[in-house]
Formats: C-alpha cells, structure tokens, sequence
C-alpha cells in the first residue's frame, strides 16, 4: 500500500480479512482532493459484508507526506470503530500513508480492536 504515498490525492481504501486473516477484499472506495476524502460508511460495510470478512483495515493516503492525523482522520476512526462493533466486524485499524512513512490509528488512539 506504500504505492499511495506517491499519489496527488487522497484515496481511501479497504482490506477485509477472513477468520483466519487472510485478506480477501481490497478495493479503493473513495477518491477525494488535494487534502481530503469524503466517504460513506454504509458502502464499507455494503461491500465487506457479502464477502464473508471477519474484520478490516482501513487505509487512506496524505498527499503532503505527513502522516500526522487530523482531527477528522481521528473522528473517522472513532465512528467507523462503533459503526463496525453495531454489524459485529473487527476494526483492526485505520493507517495513513506518507512519503516513505505511515501512522497506525490503532496505536495513536491507544485502541486495540474488540474480541
């Protein structure tokens, strides 16, 4: 996913992983501007529900190359962390990607995903 950090754009993505974390789902659901990305959860779940995944990771990219996160990459990971404990899949975590560098939500905001 390093690839993202070359990007003039923010894009957002999805991993889904089976039981076993195997990945079994990637797709680039949304694609924004020069500094941000909007996105609808209800098209995250749409598309990991039906493929069977036990949990995910979200990923999207700084075009600036600062991985540092904004206040709304924080409330991002916030609502998407109780929206997927309300359909019962495992948030692992949302990362950001940089020039040559990336910044793991889970560990900024000192959460592990749920059991």
């Amino acid at each position: 996913m390093m690839d993202l950090a070359k990007a003039d754009q923010e894009s957002f993505w999805v991993l889904g992983f089976d039981i076993s974390m195997k990945e079994i789902y990637r797709e680039c659901l949304f694609i924004g501007g020069l500094d941000h990305c909007d996105m609808d959860f209800r098209i995250i779940f749409k598309r990991l529900l039906p493929v069977g995944a036990a949990s995910f990771i979200a990923v999207h990219n700084h075009p600036s190359g600062d991985v540092t996160p904004s206040k709304g990459d924080k409330e991002t990971t916030d609502q998407l962390k109780k929206a997927s404990e309300i359909v019962g899949l495992k948030f692992l975590d949302h990362v950001i990607i940089g020039s040559g560098q990336y910044c793991s939500l889970a560990s900024t905001l000192n959460y592990s995903s749920q059991t």
